[in-house]
């Protein structure tokens, strides 16, 4: 039987497929995951039964890789704070200039006696540049993201929400630490 009315949602652990002979009349339900895969017709219960537990599992997976995690946050709050405030430094500039020391660059002093400076109440003592480096790429998306082109072809409908998460928080610490003008820091 042929189902014109076809309805993909696409996550980032797999996919599922809901086809119909027109919207609101359901036909067929497919699920494929990483893991796992089924398929059934609405006249099958035990196998739509079956279908939907696959599928069940499959948005408790996109769930957990939805929302940035509390840490994940902190740190590209960090990142971006810094990088508002032209203190993100780059450690082959340091290198080159000598600025190691200064910067209390955690390869070259271990145990700084003063904190370097002070980011939204937290006392940094090293160099967070090691230590945010996996956040950084994201802040390379954003700048792109402030003119217009989002990180997945189509529109905001077709962008991953963790994407969307992720660029919506720097885009509010950029925002937020302008308008204080650096006082941030």
């Amino acid at each position: 039987m042929r189902c014109p009315y076809v309805r993909k949602i696409r996550t980032s652990q797999g996919e599922i497929t809901i086809r119909g002979l027109k919207h609101g009349e359901l036909r067929y339900l497919e699920a494929r995951g990483v893991d796992f895969s089924s398929s059934a017709t609405f006249d099958n219960p035990e196998a739509v039964e079956e279908v939907l537990g696959v599928v069940l599992k499959l948005l408790e997976n996109v769930l957990t890789l939805t929302f940035p995690s509390r840490e994940d946050q902190e740190r590209m709050t960090l990142a971006a704070a810094l990088w508002a405030n032209k203190t993100l430094w780059d450690c082959a500039s340091c290198e080159r200039e000598g600025k190691q020391r200064e910067r209390h660059c955690p390869r070259v002093v271990e145990d700084p006696s003063f904190p370097l400076f002070k980011v939204r109440g937290r006392e940094i003592f090293h160099c967070p540049v090691p230590e945010l480096s996996p956040y950084l790429s994201r802040l390379q998306e954003y700048v792109f993201f402030e003119q217009g082109i989002l990180p997945e072809g189509g529109g905001l409908n077709d962008q991953w929400e963790y994407d969307l998460q992720v660029l919506l928080l720097i885009s509010s610490v950029v925002a937020e630490e302008t308008k204080q003008g650096g006082k941030g820091l």
